[in-house]
Parts: structure tokens; C-alpha cells; sequence
């Protein structure tokens, strides 16, 4: 419950294709983002990606193996009012 929580907290709606769930979700068009932001209520409209993803290392070979999946997103810029994620410790790469 905590996590699900604290990844949804401020966020009253999710627009995804129709008939899929989370990860396996299909794209849905970046032309139907004014829409979205044009509808009565809505405050801020925010496009994501997500999906499985394998980390590499400097040298080029991937990190880790079989162990539990490793999932990519995108990580929202700081003057979003809105972020599913947070920073423990670090910074955006880059």
C-alpha cells in the first residue's frame, strides 16, 4: 500500500491505451497531449515511458543477470508539481 501510495500521490488520473495494464501497456499517440491538458480540472498533463530495461556498465557489458527484472522510465523534471519518483541520493545523469 506504501508504495503505491507514495508513487500516486496527487495524481487523480492515468490515460493508457484501452485493454492493457502497467508494463505491457501500448503507446498511446503524444498528439492526444493537448487534449488531455485541454479537459475541464485538469491542472497538468504529463507524458511517461516506462517499460523492462537492462542496465550497462562503462565497459559496455550489461549489469546483473538473473535476478529480479529491472524496469526503465522516464524521470520527470523537478518543476513538475507531480513525480513518481524521488531521489534517495544522486542526481539525473548527465
Amino acid at each position: 500500500d506504501d508504495l503505491f501510495e507514495g508513487t500516486t500521490d496527487g495524481i487523480d488520473l492515468f490515460v493508457q491505451e484501452s485493454g492493457t495494464l502497467g508494463f505491457t501497456a501500448g503507446r498511446v499517440p503524444e498528439e492526444i497531449l493537448p487534449e488531455v491538458e485541454a479537459v475541464d480540472g485538469v491542472a497538468q498533463a504529463v507524458p511517461s515511458v516506462q517499460g523492462f530495461a537492462q542496465m550497462i556498465g562503462k565497459d559496455g557489458a550489461p549489469i546483473g543477470g538473473s535476478g529480479p527484472p529491472t524496469f526503465g522510465f522516464s524521470i520527470l523534471p523537478v518543476d513538475f508539481e507531480i513525480s513518481m519518483t524521488s531521489f534517495v541520493d544522486g542526481r539525473l545523469p548527465g
